[in-house]
């Protein structure tokens, strides 16, 4: 054996070389993780196609692109100055607001709506005349008068019946039936009128009353049992609806100084029997028109104090004879005018008083 190496020929079988270390075997490496994707932030959005995502299956897991919501927020704030420059020119609703006066005896109260020198009415919520020491305003639908002594007396309208308001921009016909069963008025564009009785008022009495020289009074069927009131005024017609006969169990017709200047004609229209009372020198007349088409005119004089002052046949419309020209219901009228001076009172009735009936105003004075 020589020194520094193996014998000649080798170590034979099963000969080991003391020298020689063992080897390790070789493990397979486990491979090198692939490198991620690099994102470009810039590139176009991927559409996927199942549900419209920003992100495909190769993005799962990348952090959302923080430009995407920057759009959103810019359109949000255009709707909401869209919306303050909206509401900002946008004209806002009227609403009126009644100016509501005191009933008991205090300082005289002062209408929102300044008094002018030329009493008429103002279309609005309010209107106010003056007329010497009495004072006249509005209070929404209800009429307040109020005289040199402080008295104050208010006129409204009831429950139930179609009244127009006070607040309409072009206002004919305002309130027609006062309620606490005082009296009722009706006002127009030439005058204003309110009436008081000055012995009774039951709140089921009607009474219909007309001025001289017009045949400005016309009452007409609306439904059964129901009527409308038609005012006429140099030529204008203006229409109320509407009343319920069933509801009264008086009804008086009131006439004027000439003939036919009443006028009831409606078909069904329901009186109570034996309770109308007929009031005044003129005549009345009344047409029964039935639901057929037919009609019957009866015109009966009221200028004689006998029980045939009125005679009326019919199945439709039908009451008895009063007796007589009933005479128990002295009424005063307040009558302001627009052209100016004091109040004047005209009492309404049949007594053989001169003047009882001179009412020279183009008006028509509808009591309830």
């Amino acid at each position: 054996m020589s020194a520094g190496g193996p014998p000649p020929g080798g170590y034979g079988f099963g000969l080991i070389d003391p020298e020689k270390k063992p080897e390790k075997k070789k493990t397979e490496e486990a491979p090198a993780p692939a490198p991620r994707p690099v994102v470009d932030p810039y590139a176009p959005p991927k559409i996927s196609p199942f549900g419209g995502s920003n992100y495909g299956p190769a993005d799962v897991g990348a952090r959302p692109k923080r430009w995407v919501g920057l759009p959103i927020i810019g359109i949000g704030i255009l709707c909401i100055r869209v919306l303050l420059l909206c509401a900002r020119t946008s004209t806002p609703s009227y609403s009126p607001s009644y100016n509501y006066q005191p009933s008991y005896d205090l300082p005289l109260p002062t209408p929102s709506v300044a008094i002018p020198k030329t009493p008429a009415v103002v279309a609005g919520p309010l209107a106010a005349s003056r007329e010497g020491t009495d004072v006249f305003w509005f209070e929404g639908p209800t009429l307040v008068r109020r005289d040199a002594s402080k008295k104050v007396l208010r006129l409204a309208p009831p429950t139930g019946i179609n009244a127009r308001s006070l607040a309409s921009t072009t206002p004919i016909v305002d309130s027609l039936v006062a309620g606490g069963n005082r009296a009722c008025w009706i006002e127009d564009r030439s005058s204003v009128h309110c009436v008081e009785d000055t012995r009774t008022m039951a709140s089921e009495r009607l009474l219909f009353a007309g001025s001289a020289g017009l045949a400005d009074l016309r009452v007409d069927e609306g439904a059964a049992y129901f009527v409308e009131e038609t005012w006429k005024n140099s030529g204008t017609v203006y229409t109320i609806s509407r009343v319920d006969f069933r509801t009264r169990t008086r009804t008086e017709l009131v006439s004027g100084a000439t003939a036919h200047h009443l006028v009831l004609d409606g078909a069904n229209l329901y009186f109570v029997s034996g309770k109308v009372a007929l009031d005044g020198k003129g005549d009345v007349a009344i047409s029964r028109v039935a639901k057929t088409g037919g009609a019957t005119k009866v015109i009966a004089s009221l200028g004689q104090r006998t029980p045939e002052s009125l005679s009326v046949q019919g199945n439709d419309l039908f009451f008895t004879a009063p007796g007589g020209v009933d005479d128990g219901y002295a009424m005063q009228l307040f009558r302001l005018a627009k052209t100016g001076g004091d109040v004047v009172k005209v009492n309404l009735g049949d007594e053989e008083v001169a003047g009882a009936f001179a009412v020279n105003d183009k008006s028509i004075y509808f009591v309830g």
